[in-house]
């Protein structure tokens, strides 16, 4: 086309993709130079399983990684589109791509950090008699600065995303010569999560006993198996010969994907 064009990426990617590999790759097959002839967008959703349609008309904010100021209006515009006469527009953000990219990325591994944070904290009451993880956790997640939102212990996290953007921060800043200590203590953290829920199952397990497994998406009434913390801790328990007994109404198929036979699975 003879007319600006703005190309606009929606997925998530490392820090420099777009300067260094995409930008340049659209430039070569289109002989068009980025911020003259096109612009392109980096536009990453902030939307999570099961209320997509919600977070994609009220995100908390609209995050634009921009070629040119001519780009981010367009993309900017189009989210305006969206919101009603009476509603207040979510903010927005608008920033260079390395900027925008980091960000991204930042936000997942923010969230990672405090359920590891939570289930860490956990660890520790499950040590102490008398203490109860939830009561502390409520309390300070009275405390503004902290918040209650994923300040809970419990299982460690899963899906496509918070694994995978955890480990790609702490891979970008050992690329860049910079220390992720946090990101990578939180993704430790995560992995050994799963290894000390089932050696809690089996230090109460009785000779012959089996164990059932309610849940095996990653997050509630899904049928998204990535990653699953259920499917992890029911393979865990079938490598010590332990009988396992699973149910997810919502994501039975793609669990026997993964298990084949290994479980029984309850109605």
């Amino acid at each position: 086309k003879d007319d600006y064009h703005l190309v606009v990426i929606t997925s998530t990617v490392m820090p420099r993709s777009c300067d260094e590999q995409i930008v340049p790759a659209i430039e070569e097959a289109s002989g068009k130079s980025c911020g003259t002839d096109f612009g392109v967008g980096y536009n990453p959703k902030f939307i999570a399983l099961g209320s997509v349609a919600r977070d994609m008309l009220h995100p908390d904010f609209v995050l634009v990684g921009e070629s040119d100021p001519k780009a981010g209006e367009i993309l900017e515009s189009i989210y305006h589109n969206l919101y009603e006469a009476n509603e207040t527009p979510s903010p927005v953000c608008r920033m260079n791509f390395v900027n925008a990219e980091l960000t991204k990325i930042a936000v997942n591994t923010f969230v990672t950090t405090k359920i590891s944070y939570a289930n860490m904290l956990a660890g520790v009451c499950e040590k102490v008699p008398g203490a109860d993880a939830d009561v502390v956790t409520g309390a300070i997640g009275l405390d503004s600065r902290i918040g209650k939102k994923y300040l809970r212990g419990s299982l460690p996290y899963g899906g496509p995303c918070f694994p995978r953007d955890n480990v790609a921060f702490a891979t970008f800043a050992r690329e860049v010569g910079a220390d992720a200590n946090v990101a990578e203590a939180t993704d430790e953290i995560n992995r050994l999560r799963n290894v000390h829920l089932e050696e809690m199952i089996t230090a109460r397990l009785a000779d012959g006993a089996s164990v059932g497994i309610l849940g095996l998406s990653y997050k509630p009434n899904t049928d998204v198996t990535e990653v699953s913390p259920g499917i992890a801790l029911a393979k865990r328990l079938i490598e010590k010969g332990t009988s396992v007994v699973v149910c997810d109404l919502a994501a039975m198929h793609n669990a026997r994907r993964e298990l084949g036979d290994s479980v029984e699975y309850a109605a």
